[in-house]
């Protein structure tokens, strides 16, 4: 069953900004669409205290030293890994 007039919602799409769709099927169907980047600062720290209170753990891939960022990058970019690289200064 096709449906217009739905809602698209758009989130994680940090990685890349040329989406590959064929956008006329996107204007017949009439969506509403909905894309969200991040949050907001009281909803970061809400995270935080899950994060502290041990309800919430982050997934972290390994850490890189901050000289090798253009690395670390790379490795994120070209999804190697699971989780997220981190930076030690």
């Amino acid at each position: 069953m096709r449906v217009n007039g739905g809602r698209l919602v758009i989130g994680a799409a940090t990685s890349g900004h040329d989406p590959k769709t064929d956008l006329r099927r996107v204007f017949h169907r009439k969506p509403s669409v909905l894309g969200s980047t991040m949050g907001s600062k009281r909803e970061l720290l809400e995270i935080l205290r899950f994060v502290d209170a041990g309800k919430l753990e982050p997934v972290m891939d390994r850490a890189f030293p901050l000289a090798e960022a253009a690395v670390a990058h790379e490795s994120f970019s070209q999804r190697e890994r699971s989780g997220k690289p981190f930076l030690v200064p």
